[in-house]
């Protein structure tokens, strides 16, 4: 006997049962499809909505103005002077020699951080 032999009788003999299943098989393909297109429509409704909104955002061409004259543009230095030689005020104003508890407290950070770094290598 074959498969498609063993398949018939199968159904024959449980045609019920058979038309049972297929029925709720359909019904649940008929509720997924009812669900799907609710959703698309609902997403078709939200794309809609906005649309508009974006659409009353938009500025429109007669109400937009430009400026009457160009924006101005900011001054450029090509180069600054160079002065030969510093004097101790201004030299004192761009460099600040650190104090030895600031350099602790930074040479301790650091300290720290390597530390932690090698630890962590195997």
């Amino acid at each position: 006997m074959s498969v498609r032999d063993r398949a018939i009788e199968f159904v024959e003999e449980n045609h019920r049962a058979v038309i049972g299943v297929t029925a709720g098989a359909l019904a649940v393909l008929v509720l997924v499809l009812g669900l799907a297109i609710g959703a698309e429509s609902k997403r078709a409704a939200d794309r809609k909505r906005e649309a508009a909104s974006l659409e009353s955002m938009r500025i429109r061409p007669e109400e937009f103005r430009y400026p009457s004259d160009p924006l101005p543009i900011p001054g450029i230095q090509r180069f600054r002077e160079r002065k030969p030689v510093w004097s101790v005020a201004e030299a004192r104003s761009w460099y600040l020699e650190p104090s030895p508890e600031s350099l602790d407290v930074l040479r301790e950070a650091a300290t720290a951080q390597i530390d932690s770094i090698l630890e962590a290598v195997p």
